[in-house]
C-alpha cells in the first residue's frame, strides 16, 4: 500500500540543533495506543522488525526527497481500505542508527498521521521516516536537509498576518493588537488575566511585528501626513520613529527592517533595508515600481512590477531575479510556503505552484481574504465567513458565521475582526469562540469615518443616510452604562435623525437621513457612566 509524504511548513521557528538518541536504549515499553518520545507504540515488534545495524528486508521505498527545510513537519496520510492510523506500531525519524525525539499527532477522521521532530534538523545530512504497522508492513523514506539559508531568520510576525493586515502580534505573556474603537491605537493585553493597556496615543496602526523586547509597527498619523516605522518597547516606553513607508514591512532577527518606500525624498522608489534603530539604511532594489508588495522569506524576495501581472522571485544568495508565473489578471497576497508560492489574481483565485513556476494550479476560486497556518488555508468568501481547507483546496469547512475581516494566525488560535471592528479568536476547527477585547469608553465619544468630522461639515452629494458609530459598549467594565437617547434635527425637511442599538457587540448607531439639501443640526442627549447629562450636536451640511 503506497503512503503520500507531504512536506508542511512550521510557522513558528526554532533553531536548536537535534541530538542522536540510543535506540530503544532500557525503554519502558508504553502502554498500549501510547507513544514514546520516539515515536514508538508497540516496542516488542519493532526490535523484532528493525535492527539499526543490520536491517532487516521487505521494505517498501517510498521516493526520497532531497533539500528538507530544516525544521519541517511531515504529514503521513493512508489510502486504501485496510490501513487506518490506529494500526501504526511507530513512526519514527533515524539518523546514523538512533531514533530522534519527535512528536507525533494522529487525525482518526482523516486517515493521517503527523510528525516533527522535538528540535530542528542538522543541516546538509541524511534522515529516513520509518512507519511500522501492525500487520507487518514496513514503509521507509530517505531524505537530505538543505543547507543553512544564507538568510536563516526569525520574522515579528508572519506573511499571512501582515497581509491581513498585521492587527495582532504576541510574546511570551502579551498579546499586541490595534484598538479599533480608538482609531487603532496601539494595545497590548495579557494572555493570563486580560489585562488592557494602552500603549501609544499614534492612530491608524497596523502591520504590527514584536521581536526580541520591541514593537515595530506603522502609522499613518504624523504630523506631515505621511506614514512611518515606528518602533516602542513592549512596555510602551522609548517611541522611536524608524522611516517613512507605504507597505507591508517586516522586521528580522538579523537586525534589519525590509520595507517598501516609494517617497522620492527620501531617496524612496525601490524597496529597502534598515537597522533596527533607523540607521544604516540601504536599498536592496530600485527603479521598480512595485504595485503590489515585496515579501521577504529567507534567501527570495517576491513582488509583481509594472502592471502586476507578473510575478518575480529576487534571490538574495546571488542578486538575481526572473518571471516565475504571469497571469492575465493582477497577482497579489503571494504567501511563500515550503517551496511552493500560493497567490490570489484579480478575480479572486488561489493558485499554488513551485518555486521556479512549475506544478502551477488552482487552488480554489471565489476568495475575498486568506492566511496560511500549518496545513491549512484559512479564507473567506462572498458571505465573508471563514472557511478552512487543506493545502491542495479539498475538505472545505466552515468556521464561522458571522462576516468577518483580517484573519490573523498566531499559533493554534485565529483572530479576526467583525463588521463592528470587534476582535474576537477561535481555536483552528471554528471552536472555543471568544470576544477578545471590546474598548469601554469613560465617556461619550464618537468613531465617525471619515469624511465624517466630529463637529465637521460633509461635503459632496449625499443621497444615502449616514450611519454614525457612537461605540459605546451598554454592559462593561464597572457594570456601567452609557445612554443616548433623544436624537432630533432642528430642520426635518433636510434631515432627520433616530439612534438604534446596542447590538450584539455593544455599539450603538446614530443614523441620520437626508431628506433635502442644505444645513441641519443634529443633536442627542446622553448620561455618562458617572450619571453626567448632556448633550451633543453636529452639523452635517448635505448638497
Amino acid at each position: 500500500m503506497k503512503k503520500i509524504f507531504n512536506v508542511l511548513l512550521l510557522l513558528i521557528f526554532t533553531f536548536i540543533l537535534s541530538t542522536s538518541i540510543p535506540v530503544l536504549a532500557n525503554e519502558t515499553v508504553k502502554a498500549e495506543g501510547e507513544f514514546d518520545e520516539f515515536g514508538i507504540r508497540n516496542h516488542n515488534l519493532i526490535k523484532n522488525e528493525f535492527d539499526p545495524i543490520n536491517p532487516s528486508d521487505g521494505w517498501e521505498t517510498i521516493h526520497s526527497k532531497n533539500s528538507v527545510e530544516l525544521n519541517k513537519k511531515w504529514t503521513i496520510t493512508f489510502t486504501g481500505s485496510t490501513v487506518s492510523v490506529d494500526k501504526i506500531a511507530g513512526i519514527v525519524i533515524e539518523k546514523d542508527g538512533s531514533f530522534l525525539p519527535v512528536k507525533i499527532e494522529l487525525h482518526l477522521n482523516e486517515n493521517k498521521a503527523t510528525i516533527e521532530t522535538v528540535k530542528d534538523y542538522l543541516g546538509d545530512q541524511s534522515y529516513t521516516i520509518r512507519v511500522f504497522l501492525e500487520n507487518g508492513l514496513k514503509y521507509k523514506m530517505d531524505f537530505t536537509t538543505k543547507s543553512k539559508h544564507l538568510n536563516s531568520l526569525n520574522y515579528g510576525n508572519s506573511t499571512g498576518n501582515l497581509l491581513n493586515g498585521g492587527i495582532v502580534a504576541e510574546d511570551n505573556d502579551w498579546i499586541y493588537y490595534a484598538n479599533s474603537s480608538e482609531n487603532n491605537t496601539l494595545y497590548k493585553i495579557n494572555k493570563s488575566d486580560s489585562t488592557k493597556i494602552k500603549l501609544s496615543d499614534l492612530e491608524w496602526v497596523s502591520h504590527i511585528n514584536v521581536l526580541e523586547g520591541w514593537i515595530y509597527f506603522f502609522s499613518a498619523q504624523n504630523e506631515d501626513s505621511m506614514g512611518y516605522i515606528h518602533r516602542i518597547r513592549t512596555d510602551g516606553t522609548d517611541l522611536q520613529k524608524i522611516t517613512t513607508s507605504n507597505d507591508i514591512f517586516r522586521v528580522s532577527n538579523n537586525g534589519w527592517i525590509y520595507f517598501k518606500d516609494m517617497m522620492p525624498a527620501n531617496n524612496g522608489n525601490g524597496y529597502f533595508k534598515i537597522k533596527h534603530d533607523g540607521t544604516h539604511r540601504q536599498i536592496i532594489m530600485s527603479d521598480e515600481y512595485y504595485y503590489h508588495t515585496p515579501i521577504i522569506e529567507n534567501d527570495y524576495i517576491l513582488y509583481t512590477f509594472g502592471d502586476s501581472t507578473q510575478l518575480v522571485l529576487y534571490n538574495l544568495i546571488n542578486n538575481s531575479n526572473s518571471i516565475i508565473t504571469t497571469d492575465i489578471h493582477t497577482i497579489f497576497n503571494y504567501i511563500l510556503v515550503d517551496d511552493w508560492i500560493y497567490y490570489q489574481n484579480g478575480i479572486n483565485k488561489i493558485y499554488k505552484m513551485k518555486l521556479d513556476g512549475s506544478d502551477k494550479s488552482e487552488v480554489i476560486d471565489n476568495v475575498g481574504i486568506f492566511n496560511i497556518n500549518r496545513d491549512y488555508i484559512y479564507f473567506t468568501n462572498s458571505d465573508n465567513y471563514i472557511y478552512r481547507m487543506n493545502m491542495d483546496g479539498s475538505n472545505i469547512q466552515q468556521l464561522n458565521s458571522m462576516p468577518s475581516h483580517n484573519i490573523n494566525i498566531i499559533n493554534d488560535w485565529i483572530y479576526f475582526e467583525d463588521q463592528e471592528w470587534n476582535y474576537y479568536r477561535m481555536g483552528p476547527d471554528g471552536s472555543l469562540l471568544q470576544l477578545v477585547t471590546v474598548a469601554i469608553p469613560d465617556t461619550p465619544r464618537v468613531n465617525i469615518s471619515p469624511p465624517y468630522v466630529d463637529g465637521g461639515t460633509i461635503g459632496g452629494p449625499y443621497s444615502m443616510s449616514t450611519n454614525v458609530n457612537l461605540t459605546v459598549a451598554i454592559t462593561g467594565e464597572n457594570n456601567s452604562t452609557v445612554i443616548f437617547s433623544n436624537p432630533r434635527s432642528n430642520d426635518d425637511n433636510i434631515a432627520t435623525a433616530t439612534i438604534t442599538g446596542p447590538n450584539p457587540s455593544g455599539h450603538v448607531f446614530l443614523n441620520v437621513q437626508k431628506i433635502g439639501t442644505g444645513e441641519a443640526q443634529i443633536t442627542f442627549d446622553y448620561t455618562d457612566i458617572n450619571n453626567n447629562t448632556g448633550s451633543m450636536t453636529w452639523i452635517f451640511n448635505f448638497q
